[in-house]
């Protein structure tokens, strides 16, 4: 099997594979040359941590991961509130903070360590069926040649503008459905460094900041909005985060001159077809990122390990029961028993994930109007219960009810002005 994208959905996915059986051959291809950096994605709640344990991996061995235990919320009018990152009511009671650079390194790192193919600076061209297989066609950027390679499955990691779901014929996210985003690396006052902090400023909206710390006492800053949003007021990124920086002054937290400056792409909010035929989508391929919070990794890294455990055995020769047949050895499996894993794995994430991305969405649409920030954001610096909601929305996989949300609004209004 192939797997196209070495970031945490694609590494997460070569590992899993090969947890579950060492002798599977997995190649892992991307077109960059790591370490790389990437945009977005420094800060991880505590699902990560979760999906790490299953992993078998220690987050400590992480070169300069930093755990962090609260999340402060600010909003409209002042509002502020901080709350533990244990509401968001999984295995783990904190989120990490550490650099793409690092963090998807380590995780490539460690899916070679047990067996997979490393194929660096390879893209992606394009594919047909050959057969009950599929050739996959790559661009070998080290050497300007293009590369052939067969395999019974092909998972798309790719990223927010993935080939491989284009060449599956799957539509991308609409504008509605897709975020823009900017951020920069500044330096922190050391005692900010225990939380991080996302910001429904009035100035931001129809945005969103955020601040994420590191234990050196730096932090990735950044504001995004929805692409349509930004289509429409077409804001200079850049001052808009030098007007969150100005903001987060008045809050207290001085920040030095930002550096660094990146802009990225966030395709969220609703699930395209994961699959297609001998064809999977994981992470940001998938439009898997939360569009309340931008964090899309753990559910990348969730799905690569859901696929694995779908596809395995469909991917590995059965033992006959009457031949001799050595099981370190993969074979082509039957494309209907293939098939029906892959529908597994699809079910069984949007079972788990259909209902929270669908409430995250609807969220972040009321987080844009003034007023309807204002009513939750008050509801829940009023309520540890709604604040627990908000968190689990936020980083865990929680969802909205109609309890959760006239609890918030019954918070608002009791409380004093």
């Amino acid at each position: 099997m192939l797997i196209v994208g070495a970031g945490p959905a694609g590494s997460a996915t070569a590992i899993r594979y090969l947890k579950n059986a060492s002798h599977l051959k997995v190649g892992l291809a991307d077109k960059s040359n790591f370490p790389r950096d990437k945009a977005c994605g420094d800060g991880l709640g505590p699902g990560v941590v979760s999906v790490l344990n299953s992993l078998e991996i220690d987050f400590a061995e992480i070169p300069s991961v930093h755990p962090v235990h609260y999340a402060e919320v600010h909003g409209i009018g002042g509002i502020s509130f901080s709350t533990g990152l244990e509401e968001a009511n999984l295995d783990a009671s904190h989120g990490l903070t550490v650099r793409r650079q690092e963090f998807d390194d380590f995780l490539r790192q460690k899916a070679i360590d047990i067996g997979a193919l490393w194929l660096s600076e390879h893209r992606f061209v394009g594919y047909e069926p050959k057969g009950n297989m599929l050739q996959v066609h790559l661009h070998n950027q080290q050497t300007d040649q293009n590369f052939i390679t067969t395999c019974q499955l092909l998972v798309g990691a790719d990223g927010a503008s993935s080939r491989v779901r284009r060449q599956a014929g799957i539509s991308p996210s609409s504008s509605k459905r897709t975020g823009i985003g900017i951020r920069a690396y500044t330096k922190i006052p050391t005692e900010w460094t225990d939380r991080i902090i996302i910001s429904y400023e009035e100035q931001l909206l129809p945005g969103y900041g955020w601040c994420f710390p590191f234990s050196n006492g730096t932090a990735n800053v950044g504001c995004g909005m929805v692409v349509k949003d930004y289509q429409q007021l077409r804001p200079d990124l850049r001052e808009l985060l030098a007007q969150y920086l100005e903001i987060l002054a008045d809050r207290g937290l001085q920040c030095s001159e930002p550096t660094d400056h990146s802009i990225h792409i966030l395709p969220s909010g609703v699930l395209p077809k994961l699959i297609a035929e001998r064809t999977a989508l994981v992470g940001d391929a998938a439009s898997m990122i939360n569009p309340l919070s931008g964090e899309g990794i753990v559910y990348g890294m969730t799905a690569g390990m859901l696929l694995a455990d779908s596809t395995t055995k469909a991917l590995l020769k059965k033992e006959s029961s009457d031949t001799e047949t050595s099981p370190d050895t993969e074979t082509s499996p039957d494309t209907e028993t293939l098939h029906l894993a892959l529908r597994r794995y699809e079910k069984q994430f949007r079972s788990r994930y259909s209902a929270h991305f669908r409430s995250t969405y609807l969220a972040q649409r009321m987080l844009r109007s003034k007023t309807w920030t204002h009513i939750f954001l008050k509801g829940a610096s009023n309520d540890h219960k709604t604040r627990g909601a908000g968190i689990d929305l936020m980083f865990g996989d929680g969802r909205i009810t109609p309890y959760s949300s006239a609890r918030a609004l019954w918070k608002a209004i009791k409380q004093k002005p």
